[in-house]
């Protein structure tokens, strides 16, 4: 029986992968990382890719004798992620997104201009209940630029639901408008879906933390032109 060769673990980073993952950690504590995901790159390895994120860090920080994911964000969106360094901070981790603790709060970039009454959707995803609130932060241009605060965790849900109310997110090629897209890189020069993880917020020791991340530089090149 024919089997496919097994590729041996990636040990050394190549130069693009440097370039993102030395500057991707935004805080650090004995427990935990902060990381801000440079958009188009996957979390963990899969079939598509022999190096995510989680990866590139293992071998990037040999200090770091474990680190796991916390939760996930899709491949094309860019920011926060949280890791834990050790197994114990992982459970302990995980029952704060469990027990809904830790709160997230994204930006986004929709086509067309979001009414002001629509603050919520709580349109099943998976036939499972999901709700997400959503707040105007500017409109320009045709477009609106949201803040949705992630009120449950359900798979591309903030794309989900955007796209369900006829707003879909710009640059989404999977719920997204494909011709509205076309049109925007052709106008903006900008290939990107802007769905951003800007804020982490979530008690730790007595103390309460908050965690802000920088917009990619293709947020940046756009929301110059009108903020």
């Amino acid at each position: 029986m024919h089997r496919e060769p097994i590729e041996a673990p990636i040990t050394v980073l190549n130069e693009q992968q440097k370039s993102w993952v030395k500057d991707v950690v935004i805080a650090e504590n004995e427990d935990f990382l902060v990381v801000n995901k440079p958009e188009n790159v996957s979390v963990h390895a899969g079939s598509d890719t022999r190096v995510g994120l989680i990866e590139a860090l293992r071998i990037y920080r040999e200090d770091l004798r474990f680190i796991e994911l916390v939760h996930r964000i899709d491949r094309a969106t860019s920011g926060l992620l949280l890791i834990a360094k050790k197994p114990s901070m992982l459970k302990t981790l995980h029952a704060l997104v469990r027990d809904r603790e830790l709160q997230k709060k994204y930006h986004l970039v929709v086509f067309g201009t979001w009414p002001k009454s629509l603050n919520k959707i709580d349109t099943p995803v998976e036939s499972r209940d999901s709700l997400t609130t959503f707040q105007i932060m500017k409109t320009f241009d045709g477009m609106t630029l949201l803040e949705a605060n992630l009120h449950t965790g359900r798979q591309h849900q903030i794309r989900i639901h955007a796209a369900s109310v006829g707003y879909p997110i710009v640059g989404d090629t999977k719920y997204g408008n494909f011709e509205k897209n076309r049109e925007f890189v052709k106008k903006y020069k900008l290939d990107s879906m802007f769905l951003h993880a800007k804020h982490l917020k979530f008690s730790w020791n007595d103390e309460v933390l908050n965690f802000d991340a920088p917009y990619p530089e293709a947020w940046k090149r756009l929301l110059s032109f009108f903020l």
